[in-house]
């Protein structure tokens, strides 16, 4: 009977997931002065999580670019995974060099600094392992 309970409760879990609305800082540093490369998020400024507005969004991403001595970040949502990495960028119009990073996360509100792993997956993991441990002894 416990051991029904807890595949019951497992399924609803993972249903609640599936509706669940995914959010992401959204801003661009060039148009929001509080859209810094490296914050995190206590409520007391103008950037808030917004639910995303992308069709099956399923990572927040955040951008980052060196122009000359200026840091420029993005922050949106995706459906489709980025991954992480930075390049060097030559413009041949001009003799300069730009560094621009991408940063890919899973959860909500993950980007608002290079956290990869967000805090949110890490107690969903836990829970389940605790119940299949939990289960496991009982039989």
């Amino acid at each position: 009977m416990q051991e029904k309970f807890i595949y019951i409760l497992l399924i609803f879990i993972g249903l609640f997931e599936l509706n669940h609305a995914l959010t992401c800082f959204q801003c661009n540093s060039t148009k929001d002065s509080d859209c810094l490369e490296n914050f995190q998020y206590y409520g007391t400024n103008s950037l808030i999580p917004i639910s995303c507005p992308v069709d099956r969004s399923r990572f927040c991403i955040k951008t980052t670019g060196v122009f000359g001595s200026v840091v420029g970040v993005t922050r949106f949502c995706s459906s489709m995974d980025m991954g992480n990495q930075c390049q060097y960028l030559p413009f041949f119009d001009h003799d300069r060099t730009y560094r621009g990073c991408v940063y890919t996360c899973l959860g909500d509100n993950c980007n608002s600094a290079n956290r990869i792993f967000h805090l949110n997956s890490f107690i969903s993991i836990t829970f389940i392992a605790a119940f299949w441990m939990i289960s496991f002894c009982i039989n």
